[in-house]
């Protein structure tokens, strides 16, 4: 999705800067540095969208996938698992925190830009800092995915335990070097031992690799 923002950008950043290496702020707004922000804004409001719809259709995907890998039945759950992907967890869905990443882009975006350009700097170090921005930015919504994805098939396991009728769940770190402080206290609080109803809710963090595994007590 930013790539192409990116690559629109500099195309439009070109007409602006025709042949010069430096430009004033003003001539820049007025060959057309506001107007190319604001086209940048509505391509990356039908971006957006396009991106929340494709990842909800996966995500509806990770969830069944963990719900039949795990419930002793071949009956999908489908109506549940679109509520699922629309479902806030951890403050908001997976549609608001796309639009959430996309305003804080187009703020550091603007910014960026009018206060290189105010500053004298020049043209291959505002194309520098959009393709670094884009870059960034497109890293920041790979991380969403692969967290969103993760956080979907981690459901459809819980409830296809819920289906075999499981009631208690232990939760499980990777027990290396590499967990964090909170989720190691998951692990050590009651043994890890926890009611499923009151399972601590995965992943707790981007790159969070704890799974919950059935518990007979």
């Amino acid at each position: 999705m930013y790539n192409k923002i990116t690559n629109k950008l500099l195309t439009l950043m070109n007409k602006v800067y025709g042949n010069k290496n430096e430009i004033s702020l003003g001539l820049a707004r007025k060959k057309g540095l506001n107007s190319s922000l604001k086209t940048i804004q509505k391509e990356l409001n039908k971006l957006s969208k396009k991106e929340t719809s494709s990842l909800y259709k996966e995500m509806e995907s990770y969830y069944l996938n963990g719900y039949l890998d795990t419930a002793d039945t071949t009956r999908k759950p489908i109506k549940k698992s679109k509520d699922k992907s629309r479902h806030p967890w951890s403050g908001m869905n997976a549609g608001q925190r796309i639009n959430m990443h996309s305003t804080k882009y187009m703020r550091e975006l603007t910014s960026g830009i009018e206060n290189l350009i105010r500053k004298g700097a020049s043209r291959a170090s505002v194309v520098s800092f959009i393709v670094a921005t884009g870059d960034k930015y497109s890293d920041r919504l790979a991380t969403l995915y692969r967290t969103e994805l993760w956080h979907m098939e981690r459901e459809g396991v819980l409830d296809g335990m819920k289906y075999n009728k499981v009631k208690f769940i232990e939760y499980v770190t990777r027990r290396d070097n590499r967990v964090c402080p909170e989720c190691q206290a998951l692990e050590e609080y009651n043994d890890g031992i926890y009611p499923i109803e009151d399972a601590p809710i995965l992943p707790r963090h981007p790159h969070c690799r704890c799974v919950h595994i059935p518990h007979e007590k």
